[in-house]
C-alpha cells in the first residue's frame, strides 16, 4: 500500500477523524477504511494479515523469499 494511504487510513481508524486531501469522495475513503483494522501492534491489517508500506514491499520480499528467479518474480509482483 502507498505510504500516504497507509498513514491516513491508519490514522483515521485509530482516531475517527478523516484526512483533508483524500485522493477520492469522503464515502469512498470511509468504505475503503472500514476494510483495515489495527492489530495490538498498531499495523494495520485486512482480512487478519498484515498490509505493507510500500516503502518496506522489496525489502520484505527479499529476506522472505529466496530462490534462483526471486529477480523475475519480484518484477511481476511490483507490477500489480
Amino acid at each position: 500500500m502507498e505510504d500516504q494511504k497507509y498513514e491516513e487510513t491508519k490514522n483515521y481508524i485509530s482516531t475517527g477523524k478523516i484526512p483533508k486531501n483524500i485522493p477520492s469522495t469522503k464515502s469512498n475513503f470511509i468504505a475503503t477504511s472500514k476494510k483495515y483494522k489495527l492489530n495490538k501492534k498498531g499495523f494495520l491489517t485486512r482480512d487478519n494479515k498484515v498490509v505493507i508500506q510500500a516503502k518496506n514491499q522489496q525489502k520484505i520480499f527479499k529476506a522472505f523469499h529466496k530462490h534462483s528467479g526471486r529477480s523475475a518474480c519480484w518484477e511481476r509482483i511490483k507490477k500489480r
